[in-house]
């Protein structure tokens, strides 16, 4: 039997193995994985998922998402829910403040008395979190209607009015009718129509901090934290074959949380029932400019008691100081002011400086250097009410406290604050809450209406402000 002869084949041999070698740009990158996501795992309680994490190679990226994710599967976050509870535009425009008031005056008969928004209000609480407490006896406004208006209707000639938009610089839209020259004339077979829009306002401080930059979170469910990078990672100069000290960046949250804001105003029984004013949009701008003040203030000074750390509260800020019992605000201060926040590197984004217009009148009455006849530290700017310093927006609202004290300048010293407002965080929670007492004012059968609304203060990096708190103008 004839065997075919087989080809020799070559001894196996194992490959030899490949030498892995990292250039300096990718060593350098992977310390900063490994640092990134040990700070991660350590400011979040999840250092053994952490160095999992490192040594399958998962990105910064890719472990934030997990972290993100452990956080909500434990409750420690939760995703933000529109509280809107799907109105349509008819409902919304049909949605009455006064019917409302009414209905929270006589919660038997609320659901007779206003239908519509007895509906709209139980849906909208059970709408918002655990968060926001229950007030019993109240009718919830909610955010479809806060956040898109309220179109009131004066008569078949004048139609729909214009929305009025929010508490911070909402304008309504009012038509003024002809009017009858003489009585005789024919002026007494024509009804007078009192413009709602032209009731005579009540002065108010000047509502500039949504015009200033600020940030607003609106419809909030549930506490808000916001990662913050405060701190880098050290680097350091070594030489050949050395290594570098570890170190870590430091992350840290800026939190939101709500806190309560109120306002009560009284109404006429008659107001209430057959008023020829637009109801609606008195009502409304009424309750809201209330609170935007109220909440204007706390954001600029808040003490954080029971309400929001204001800007002037919040440690840590920069500080410029005019003297042991205050002194006259110059051009000088104003530097300061601007040079504290470049310091930090944080004089980006939206910078402005606000102050009161004790502080507007006497920075134009100062030069910017004294004994020169040149240009006044606070010019005008492009439009009535705002102003320039250094070139930069200056806006005015006495909302900005005159009081504070410094030495013995006791109550008589004023605040100028200079810095970067998209750095300031506004948060409202869900929609407005109003209960009715018909107690208080019982014999003369007004009603005492109380508006509540959770808002919180934030601000992202305190070094992105800068304050003088001793500011003497007399």
């Amino acid at each position: 039997m004839e065997m075919t002869a087989q080809a020799e084949q070559p001894p196996l041999h194992p490959a030899p193995a490949a030498e892995i070698r990292l250039s300096p740009d990718a060593l350098a990158d992977e310390r900063q994985r490994v640092l990134e996501i040990t700070a991660l795992g350590r400011a979040h309680g999840l250092d053994d998922r952490a160095r999992s994490a490192i040594g399958a190679g998962t990105s910064v990226e890719s472990f934030s998402a997990q972290v993100f994710q452990a956080l909500r599967d434990t409750g420690k976050i939760r995703l933000a829910e529109s509280p809107e509870i799907g109105m349509s535009e008819t409902e919304i425009s049909k949605f009455s403040f006064r019917k409302a008031i009414l209905a929270a005056h006589d919660p038997a008969s609320a659901r007779q008395i206003a239908p519509l928004e007895f509906e709209a209000s139980l849906a909208a609480q059970a709408k918002r979190s655990n968060s926001r407490p229950e007030r019993g006896g109240a009718i919830t406004i909610p955010s479809d209607v806060l956040a898109r208006g309220i179109f009131c209707q004066r008569s078949e000639v004048m139609g729909a009015l214009g929305a009025l938009r929010n508490a911070f610089g909402g304008r309504g839209v009012a038509y003024r009718d002809m009017t009858v020259g003489s009585a005789t004339g024919g002026g007494n077979t024509v009804g007078t129509d009192i413009l709602g829009t032209d009731f005579i306002s009540l002065l108010r401080n000047a509502l500039v901090i949504d015009r200033l930059g600020a940030t607003f979170l609106r419809d909030l469910n549930g506490n808000v934290a916001i990662p913050s990078h405060s701190a880098a990672v050290t680097g350091y100069w070594v030489s050949e074959n050395g290594a570098p000290t570890e170190s870590a960046p430091t992350v840290g949250q800026v939190t939101l949380a709500p806190n309560t804001v109120a306002a009560w105003c009284d109404y006429g029984r008659r107001l209430m029932l057959q008023s020829s004013i637009d109801i609606e949009a008195f009502l409304r701008a009424d309750l809201a400019a209330t609170l935007a003040q109220m909440i204007q203030a706390a954001v600029i000074n808040g003490a954080g008691s029971d309400e929001p750390t204001g800007i002037l509260q919040t440690s840590g800020i920069g500080s410029v100081a005019g003297g042991t019992n205050g002194a006259a605000p110059t051009y000088e201060h104003m530097v300061d002011l601007e040079s504290a926040v470049a310091a930090a590197n944080a004089d980006v984004g939206t910078l402005a400086f606000l102050t009161n217009a004790k502080v507007r009148g006497k920075l134009r009455k100062t030069q910017e250097f004294s004994g020169t006849d040149g240009d006044p530290v606070y010019t005008s700017g492009r439009e009535p009410g705002l102003g320039t310093i250094l070139g930069y927006d200056a806006w005015v609202t006495n909302s900005v406290p005159s009081t504070l004290t410094k030495g013995s300048a006791s109550g008589v010293c004023s605040a100028i604050l200079f810095g970067n407002f998209s750095d300031l965080i506004l948060g409202f929670w869900g929609g407005l809450d109003i209960t009715v007492d018909p107690y208080s004012l019982s014999t003369t059968g007004a009603r005492r209406v109380v508006a509540f609304q959770e808002v919180d203060v934030a601000i992202k990096r305190v070094a992105s402000f800068a304050a003088m708190k001793d500011a003497l103008t007399t």
